[in-house]
């Protein structure tokens, strides 16, 4: 089984690394930015796919992916070509070993969190919004459609659709048949894949472009990308929201380009080549979860505000400077604007709301949602502030805007007031937990800055005692030092949060200790399933039981394959009469209709949930004439409909 996930692993790099590289080819992309950009530039190309592909009437699979790969990588490289000043810069040059043991070290620990988080390689998170990311990515492998235009039927009443980002579930549906692994398998493969590489890299790229190209810098950001407690398990222990995890690991190397773009980045590619890398880069991250694109709107806030100040104090002529203070004036308000009205309908509750003084604790402290405080984190993002701003520099600045845009974020959702947090980040952000996964992004390049000016400092005291810094002195030390950032980081707030994500995933009959207990009983006869219920027929149970998990473990239907289903006239006559119909009766004919030929009832668990619904026609199913029990696994329970006409 373990192996199955190593393979599901090397799929997913595989799925994301190909394409994406090809694109990377065509912006002539090389080194650290060809890393952690193509992951990125991947995504982008098979959201386009998927949204392509079935207004060509082409199936979902990976070859529609590697062809658009190949076409806009050919492209890009005749764009380039043509216009010079599309090209990138050629950067600092890097030593080979340092992008390399800084994304081993940083992907070393995150693995240990997330394979301790998942326990074995098919668990799965027992979470209200994974329900609904598993059967998805079954939705896709049955409809053969991964268009974030189709996805949103599958919960829908007939003749009704709505748009869903499908960005994850793409990727996972690619892994599925590349690798040929359960849902499950493939989806804690994605998890890694993307926490332990994809996340890394884009902090060593964004660190580098704010605080500079230096070892000590790459090093320590490489590590410290698995120094915080609220990225990324974090966020799949709160409600098991993979598109959100995917898409913040994909924005850093996005902020990235946006600060090359401004031209406030340490040693730039250039504006042309930074704003087609972001251009190539927003089709993915909107995709995977639209409110990272929306927080990237946030973070060029405080980058133009910047650029804004130093044009304003460079200029000597007097229209020029009331055009920069306008000009950032306006973009402000648009930001702001955009906050407010690009909303939508569905406000999440203040999770973690609490004063205003015990927000700003938290964000300073580095214990936002209010887990323990981060000491290291906190101490480094503390001393790298005070370096940038000594340091100055429109990147020093631009690093520290960023932080302190972030934290406002938080604290305004945190901080007790209601209209300012429906005001401003109600654009699926309302829930201050959610933007406490955002504020890794910005605090890691400063805590990287405070990690590197403490081995300047080092370093400057064995030089004046006379220590010597060369050979394997230098490397040993160096290692002592990696070592000691990895202990001082994997504190309690980090082992709190992987111990409830621990939970979360352990097959469990207990609905308080997760939100959609499946136990090992339930889960046995899911396995039953598969061998006893043809595919035509539809299943029927209490999704917030856990039992619609059983589409996406098995291929068959279910009734309602998301706990917030809208059921529809038909579904709720059979839901609320079921078990007492006669044949006659509503609910026998929306039996028939439905080709609902089989009922799980998962006992333990059924409506222990809170907000959970329990429907009549599905209760004492053991006295109900219109069914017989075909299996049963401790308190969970296979019938077949044999009465109600059926």
């Amino acid at each position: 089984m373990w192996g199955s996930l190593f393979l599901a692993c090397v799929a997913c790099a595989g799925v994301l690394w190909i394409p994406g590289a090809l694109v990377s080819f065509g912006l002539r992309l090389r080194g650290l930015w060809f890393a952690a950009s193509a992951p990125l530039l991947g995504v982008t190309t098979i959201v386009g796919s998927a949204i392509i592909s079935p207004l060509i009437s082409l199936a979902w699979t990976p070859l529609p992916v590697l062809g658009a790969a190949i076409l806009a990588g050919g492209l890009l490289r005749l764009t380039t070509r043509w216009l010079p000043a599309l090209r990138p810069r050629q950067g600092t040059a890097t030593r080979t070993w340092v992008v390399p043991l800084g994304v081993t070290s940083g992907a070393t620990l995150l693995a240990v969190q997330v394979l301790r988080a998942v326990g074995a390689p098919d668990n799965f998170a027992q979470s209200f919004d994974n329900v609904f990311h598993l059967n998805a990515v079954r939705y896709i492998l049955d409809t053969s459609n991964a268009s974030p235009l189709a996805l949103g039927s599958m919960t829908s009443q007939p003749g009704e659709t709505f748009a869903y980002p499908s960005g994850w579930h793409a990727v996972v549906s690619l892994v599925v048949q590349t690798a040929g692994v359960e849902i499950p398998v493939a989806s804690n493969a994605a998890l890694l894949t993307i926490s332990c590489v994809v996340w890394p890299l884009g902090a060593m790229l964004l660190s580098r472009s704010l605080v500079g190209p230096n070892a000590s810098v790459t090093l320590a950001a490489g590590v410290l990308s698995a120094a915080f407690a609220t990225f990324p398990m974090f966020e799949i222990v709160i409600m098991g929201t993979y598109p959100l995890v995917f898409s913040i690991a994909l924005l850093p190397a996005s902020v990235a380009a946006l600060a090359h773009l401004f031209g406030v980045a340490r040693i730039p590619i250039g504006r042309g080549a930074a704003g087609l890398t972001l251009a190539a880069t927003l089709p993915g991250i909107t995709v995977a979860h639209p409110s990272s694109a929306i927080w990237l709107l946030v973070l060029s806030l405080p980058v133009f505000i910047v650029v804004s100040i130093a044009r304003y104090q460079g200029s000597t002529a007097g229209l020029k400077r009331r055009l920069w203070l306008m000009s950032s004036i306006l973009y402000t308000l648009l930001v702001v604007t955009a906050l407010v009205y690009l909303q939508p309908d569905n406000d999440h509750d203040a999770l973690a709301k609490g004063t205003l003084g015990q927000a700003i604790g938290e964000a300073l402290s580095s214990s936002l949602g209010g887990l323990p405080v981060a000491v290291a984190v906190a101490v480094l993002a503390l001393i790298g502030t005070v370096r940038a701003v000594r340091r100055g520099g429109l990147a020093a600045w631009t690093g520290v805007g960023l932080w302190g845009t972030s934290l406002a974020m938080y604290v305004i959702a945190a901080g007790g007031d209601e209209l300012w947090r429906l005001a401003l980040t109600g654009v699926w952000n309302s829930d201050a937990d959610r933007i406490a996964a955002y504020a890794p992004l910005a605090t890691l390049p400063l805590a990287a800055l405070g990690a590197a000016s403490i081995w300047v400092w080092a370093g400057a005291v064995l030089r004046r005692r006379k220590v010597g810094l060369r050979g394997g002195t230098c490397a040993g030390i160096a290692a002592a030092g990696i070592v000691l950032l990895a202990v001082a980081t994997q504190g309690s707030a980090v082992r709190s949060v992987v111990d409830a994500a621990h939970v979360l995933f352990e097959p469990t009959d207990s609905a308080v200790t997760v939100m959609v207990a499946v136990s090992e009983d339930e889960r046995a006869i899911i396995r039953e399933v598969a061998k006893l219920v043809p595919k035509a027929d539809v299943i029927a149970g209490n999704p917030w039981s856990g039992s619609s998990v059983t589409y996406a473990l098995t291929g068959r239907r279910v009734l309602l394959p998301h706990l917030l289903d809208d059921p529809g006239a038909e579904t709720t006559a059979f839901l609320e009469g079921f078990a007492t119909a006669t044949p006659g009766d509503p609910a026998c004919r929306a039996a028939r209709d439905l080709n609902v030929r089989w009922v799980l009832d998962f006992r333990s668990t059924q409506g222990t949930l809170p907000g959970a619904t329990k429907y009549a026609g599905l209760e004492n199913l053991a006295t109900s004439p219109n069914v017989e029990l075909v299996d049963r696994k401790g308190d969970a329970y296979l019938y077949k409909i044999v009465g109600c006409g059926v």
